[in-house]
């Protein structure tokens, strides 16, 4: 009988990959071992399969989860192929083999915010939201001083902009304890949706400074 095998799941289709994705690969349960030499990313014009060089990563948020990141140029094809067994999870039971072609945008598909940020006298974390979600992130960046931010590589798409105040300059947003006597982390966001376009820039000023 055909030895039981598990399948990735992933987020590659064959248009439309956007240019700031990194693939992304889920496992059923956890992963084991991993044997790098069966995974190869290549141009999908190119006869000789040469082996880009991605970075493979486990994500530090969703469990199960690994993240293959490349500079992709825009509208261009790629194949990713994870040879059979290349994993292998707790229980025993190796990965299937795996061959998908996908394309990327173009770069015109994109629009960009520029966000200038005034009253900023400690580390800030910037983030980029999705206005449909919750509190999804589509990007983030830490600033310690006044400056313009540039998001380039949005989607056309309605964003929200949030502002973590982080105090323990850690990265990431804490939430505050009764039995240490601290606050969460303030954070705050822009009153507006931000709409954006292809091809575009939208331009925003955000001044910071406290309000008592």
């Amino acid at each position: 009988p055909p030895v039981a095998q598990f399948s990735w799941s992933t987020n590659l289709n064959a248009t439309g990959f956007d240019l700031n994705n990194d693939i992304i690969l889920t496992a059923p349960q956890p992963i084991d071992s991993f044997d790098m030499s069966g995974i190869v990313l290549y141009r999908a014009n190119d006869s000789l399969k040469t082996n880009l060089n991605f970075q493979f990563r486990p994500d530090t948020i969703l469990w199960r989860t690994y993240r293959i990141s490349f500079p992709w140029e825009e509208e261009s094809s790629y194949t990713l192929r994870i040879d059979s067994a290349a994993a292998r999870n707790i229980y025993g039971v190796t990965s299937k083999r795996l061959i998908s072609t996908f394309k990327t945008r173009a770069q015109d598909y994109y629009g960009t915010i520029n966000l200038s940020v005034t009253g900023v006298e400690s580390p800030f974390i910037f983030q980029v939201l999705e206005s449909k979600t919750g509190e999804k992130v589509v990007q983030e960046q830490i600033v310690s001083e006044n400056q313009t931010i540039v998001f380039p590589f949005l989607p056309p798409e309605k964003y929200r902009i949030k502002a973590i105040h982080d105090e323990n300059r850690n990265g990431r947003w804490d939430t505050g304890s009764y039995q240490d006597k601290y606050q969460p982390e303030r954070v705050v966001y822009i009153n507006e949706v931000v709409k954006v376009r292809s091809n575009w820039d939208s331009n925003i000023s955000w001044d910071l400074t406290p309000d008592p």
